[in-house]
């Protein structure tokens, strides 16, 4: 939020309700997450030696992020869609519930999911 504040022409003077609007950008940060978390799993496994392989069980988690890729993908799609077609008051002014309150939802509820996920 404070980023979107501080880049904006120095004519607007305070914060508007656009920018507490960072549910897709949590949700973009959660994939990002996903991945480099995966690649840096990836690597470790390859490190291993054979029975240590076997035992680290990294071949099932490997199996389901392409399935995670592709429901936090669609998910993405989903909610930039709802934000585009119900989120808009006017051309220039969010809604608070459909624009700002839902992907900021969807967003945080993604993170913490993708932590957990992460955590293993």
């Amino acid at each position: 939020m404070f980023v979107k504040y501080v880049t904006r022409n120095d004519a607007h003077q305070s914060f508007v309700k656009e920018d507490f609007a960072i549910g897709l950008d949590l949700f973009v940060t959660s994939l990002i997450l996903l991945i480099t978390s995966f690649v840096d799993k990836f690597a470790k496994h390859l490190k291993m030696e054979g029975e240590d392989r076997l035992k680290s069980g990294f071949e099932q988690e490997i199996f389901s992020l392409p399935w995670l890729l592709l429901i936090l993908t669609l998910g993405l799609w989903a909610t930039s869609t709802v934000v585009r077609k119900i989120g808009w008051e006017t051309k220039d002014s969010l809604r608070i519930s459909w624009g700002i309150v839902f992907p900021n939802f969807i967003g945080i509820t993604t993170l913490i999911i993708v932590f957990l996920i992460v955590k293993k």
